[in-house]
């Protein structure tokens, strides 16, 4: 099951996590690279997306076709 996070606006391809999303995912569900999640955002798009790099300073994922 992949888990749910929030961003602001979805667009496909390598989306920079913000702070909040970035610290639930890293330090609250202890994703790792290579996790599969869903995100949403404020217009109610979806997509799935691949988590490419989690590190203390950042989370990027890697964002397929958005659906709305």
């Amino acid at each position: 099951m992949a888990r749910r996070l929030h961003i602001a606006s979805l667009r496909p391809g390598e989306v920079r996590l913000a702070d909040e999303p970035a610290h639930h995912a890293r330090d609250v569900l202890r994703l790792e690279p290579g996790a599969p999640v869903e995100l949403f955002d404020d217009a109610g798009n979806t997509a799935a997306a691949t988590l490419l790099r989690v590190t203390p300073r950042e989370v990027v994922a890697q964002i397929g076709e958005v659906t709305p």
